[in-house]
């Protein structure tokens, strides 16, 4: 199978996840669609198992688990210029179009596109265009 990433911190981050028993392919990329590679070490670090059970499919019970199994395993990468705001503001806009009932690849591909179009745009005027993408004309 062929898995694409953004970025070189995700590929690192989704190796890393992998890698974990019992953790496969497609929840690590669920896990990825919901955090950027710097929020989900944040989480882990944090112990957060509210943050882990917004990924898809990763109840309380699965969470603490990965806790368990991530710990020490996913770091922070390195700080980058403006890299960590974008695929924060990517990530935070397909999350918000998700909670709205969109699907994660439509939502996801809508994101990109405004993003591609307006690459300063903040995650209000991200999630707004989207939305104004998934409007068909009367």
């Amino acid at each position: 199978l062929l898995f694409g990433c953004a970025s070189w911190e995700e590929r690192q981050t989704f190796l890393q996840l992998v890698a974990v028993p019992g953790l496969g392919p497609k929840t690590a990329l669920a896990m990825l669609g919901v955090f950027d590679p710097a929020g989900l070490a944040a989480a882990v670090a944090r112990e957060d198992v509210t943050a882990l059970t917004r990924v898809p499919g990763i109840g309380p019970k699965t969470a603490r688990r990965l806790l368990v199994d991530l710990k020490g395993r996913v770091r922070l990468p390195a700080p980058a210029s403006a890299v960590p705001d974008a695929s924060s503001a990517f990530a935070d806009s397909v999350a918000a179009l998700v909670s709205l009932g969109y699907g994660e690849d439509e939502a996801a591909e809508a994101v990109r596109a405004v993003l591609a179009a307006a690459p300063d745009a903040d995650v209000s005027q991200t999630v707004r265009q989207a939305l104004r993408r998934f409007v068909k004309p009367a």
